[in-house]
């Protein structure tokens, strides 16, 4: 039996430079005694596959395979061929052992420009500035716009810190509660103290609305929230915290009231809605002026942006003054861009831009910025947005999500529009072998290095919050926040989530940060806390591979390999005690014990294999050291 195991971690991917020329080399490992007789490096980076003769060395416990191949271009898809001792050929990719030869789609890639490198161990954190802290009664506002020249959108007064947010029908879009920039900045040590490393803001431009995704002016902070000098701040002391920061960047759409449009006479100048012969009417898709336009999802204040026009794409991210490039120097040097609706960007009708558009936007923010992050919205398969050439990697709905929340509640989170039932999900499907398929299967159809970069969330400003979607269990939030902070990728907590913070459906999810302490689940946050600074102090949990070891029903085992270093987690959702055996000997061989790393003791390893007992709930994670 051929039990092969590679990763795209630089234990088995590297690059050398020999002769002017850069290498990938790479490699896979076998168990000893292995019946491998033959192996060959497989690629095909001009389009006709090309095989490279693979050297057989001895690595401990290990057969391992190395191979060589030149590089071409900014991205090198391979796999590994293999001739077992009966002579029969194998066929390894990221999705494992094949016996005829696989599609191309789950192919490891070397990618030349792969995202920044401080993403690993990073936890970040999203908030929504008007709902997260105040730092004065908001009546500075004003004072803000008439310096700046600018308007400031009608609200009433703020509501009171902690009153549920109102719906829609009743003012919800413009009921403010006076969080801002300065605000943040007053609670940046209580986040050190959770061990985040990283901010993800929701729109701080001028807007409309409370949630701002009704950009009215792009180079403009929002009066409620500051100024720019408040964002400079607020970059800066981040980053002498060794802390990070993206922005949202909501360029699939202006507001009604943006000075390119300008419908409702927010600016002095006439816009592309008033004035037909405007220069920014090309930005828009007019069928009839001025009322026909496209906007996003039919709102009319959501006014769909046309990136034919050259011009308008100067204006976001090709010019030197734009708006992408603007934000990422000093002295704000932003961390990196969160793109709004990333799947319909550049894309409306027969005008299917939107592969192009993120092209030039990518080039655009790593010229700019080479350790930029580009996160993209997407609730859908972002399969084709994350091969290397377009984003770094996306909210992962589809993913991470939905699939989390499918084995934790029995229920079907991703509902069709209109519908407000939530479906039992039956049979195998509400098990951990679903879980463990959608997971892995979302990781092996794209680049390691992409999969890695990934944003994980159980909750955001879009979803109910999962305090709610679990019934506050507090069993099934520490499995939730395990999988959050465990599994790889990038893990983002919604502001509020760490304490109990409850919110049905948008906008109740967005409701105000209780700054109460007496209100707090504090078993909760210290859990976040322990599982946050694990994950930013282990190099393995921060950078290693994945491979499910069990997953049926109730439990779901996996480790996280880095080498010869490997994590093991473990967890139950049931009702009732479970104990499973595990042989690791595809990703650990010669340990003699697994540490745990959560509570004293641990199992002893005999022959790669050991069994581990799992009580209601539990959630193990075992340290194991093997051959180096």
């Amino acid at each position: 039996m051929i039990r092969p195991y590679s990763d795209g971690t630089e234990h088995f991917a590297r690059v050398e430079t020999r002769g002017g020329r850069r290498r990938l080399r790479a490699a896979f490992r076998v168990p000893r005694p292995s019946p491998v007789r033959a192996a060959w490096l497989r690629c095909h980076p001009e389009g006709e596959a090309e095989y490279r003769q693979m050297r057989r060395v001895q690595d401990g416990g290990w057969e391992r395979w190395d191979g060589a191949v030149t590089l071409r271009g900014d991205r090198m898809p391979y796999r590994f061929v293999l001739e077992d001792t009966d002579g029969r050929l194998w066929h390894l990719d990221q999705r494992g052992l094949h016996v005829t030869p696989p599609w191309h789609d789950a192919d490891f890639v070397h990618l030349e420009q792969p995202p920044p490198a401080w993403l690993a161990g990073v936890t970040f954190y999203q908030i929504m500035p008007d709902r997260f802290a105040r730092a004065d009664d908001g009546l500075g506002a004003q004072h803000r716009a008439t310096q700046a020249g600018l308007p400031l959108p009608e609200a009433s007064e703020n509501l009171a810190w902690g009153t549920r947010p109102p719906g829609y029908r009743d003012g919800g879009d413009t009921a403010f509660m006076g969080g801002s920039l300065a605000g943040i900045r007053s609670r940046l040590g209580v986040l050190e103290d959770l061990g985040i490393g990283a901010l993800y803001l929701t729109p701080i431009f001028l807007a409309g609305t409370n949630h701002r995704y009704d950009t009215w002016d792009y180079h403009a902070i929002d009066p409620r929230l500051g100024t720019t000098q408040d964002l400079a701040a607020l970059c800066r002391e981040l980053h002498l915290a060794g802390m990070r920061l993206i922005l949202d960047g909501v360029f699939n759409h202006v507001g009604a009231g943006h000075r390119w449009f300008n419908r409702r006479r927010v600016f002095d100048e006439p816009g592309a809605w008033h004035d037909r012969t405007s220069p920014f009417a090309e930005f828009f898709y007019f069928q009839r002026h001025p009322d026909r336009y496209e906007c996003w999802q039919g709102v009319k204040e959501l006014v769909k942006l046309d990136y034919r026009s050259r011009r308008l794409r100067e204006e976001i991210y090709a010019g030197h003054q734009s708006v992408v490039r603007r934000w990422l120097r000093p002295p704000y040097a932003i961390d990196g861009w969160r793109l709004d609706v990333a799947n319909m960007l550049g894309r409306c009708g027969r005008v299917q831009l939107g592969d192009e558009v993120l092209r030039e936007l990518r080039a655009a923010v790593k010229e700019t910025s080479p350790e930029a992050y580009l996160l993209g919205e997407n609730f859908f398969d972002p399969t084709g947005q994350l091969q290397g050439d377009q984003v770094d990697g996306v909210q992962a709905y589809h993913a991470f999500h939905y699939p989390v929340l499918r084995w934790l509640t029995g229920r079907e989170p991703q509902l069709p529009k209109g519908l407000r039932r939530q479906p039992e999900v039956h049979g195998a499907a509400a098990g951990a072998e679903a879980l463990a398929g959608a997971l892995m299967e979302a990781r092996v159809r794209v680049p390691f290095a992409l999969a890695q970069a990934s944003f994980h969330q159980l909750s955001s400003h879009d979803t109910p919050r999962i305090a709610t979607v679990l019934g506050n269990d507090p069993v099934r939030l520490r499995l939730a926040v395990a999988l959050l902070l465990l599994w790889p990728g990038v893990p983002c907590v919604y502001y509020g989530d760490e304490v109990g913070l409850e919110g049905g459906r948008d906008p109740d999810n967005r409701r105000g940060m209780p700054w109460d302490e007496s209100t707090w689940d504090h078993d909760l946050r210290a859990w976040y806390r322990r599982l946050i600074g694990l994950r930013r102090d282990d190099e393995v949990l921060a950078r290693g591979a994945v491979a499910v070891l069990h997953a049926e029903g109730d439990v779901f085992c996996f480790a996280r390999v880095l080498g010869a270093h490997v994590r093991l987690v473990a967890l139950n959702r049931g009702a009732g005690p479970r104990r499973v055996t595990l042989d690791v000997g595809t990703v650990c061989r010669g340990a003699v014990h697994a540490q745990d790393l959560l509570v004293r003791g641990g199992v002893d390893v005999v022959d790669d294999t050991f069994a581990v007992d799992l009580e209601p709930g539990a959630v193990r994670l075992l340290r194991l050291e093997g051959y180096s």
